[in-house]
């Protein structure tokens, strides 16, 4: 998302902020899970990686856009990944390897879900700053 800002500082920060948010996010929704069950891991940890992504683009509407954004996106894989059978972080790891490819490519789809809604959300902010910063054309 930082490369398309076209701004390495923003590189960085996003980068560092998503390692952040989202590594924090899984290891406390994950305690979680446990109470409320798998599907709020991504929802949790899309919710906080989004948040966190909009703190480091310093803008409040990014802030609660893309925290929105990272919950629906990161609970829709999520929920598709507990309806396969393949819960966020709750496999045996001592079974056959191809069942461990399968749940890699279904971890897989519930990234590219999470980070299709965040770079919606992105893209629309986006669009919108650079509407509202057109002069009218006037002759």
């Amino acid at each position: 998302m930082g490369l398309a800002l076209k701004s390495w500082k923003r590189v960085a920060a996003l980068a560092l902020a998503g390692a952040v948010g989202f590594g924090v996010g899984n290891l406390f929704f994950f305690a979680l899970a446990f109470l409320f069950g798998f599907p709020l891991v991504g929802a949790g940890m899309g919710a906080l990686g989004g948040l966190l992504l909009g703190l480091a683009l310093a803008d409040w509407r990014k802030v609660l856009l893309l925290g929105l954004a990272g919950m629906v996106g990161f609970g829709v894989g999520g929920a598709i990944a507990a309806a396969l059978g393949m819960s966020v972080l709750g496999i045996d790891w001592e079974q056959p390897p191809l069942l461990l490819l399968v749940y890699v490519l279904v971890m897989g789809m519930v990234g590219i879900i999470g980070g299709a809604s965040l770079g919606a959300a992105l893209g629309f902010l986006e669009n919108r700053k650079l509407a509202q910063g057109q002069r009218p054309r006037v002759r």
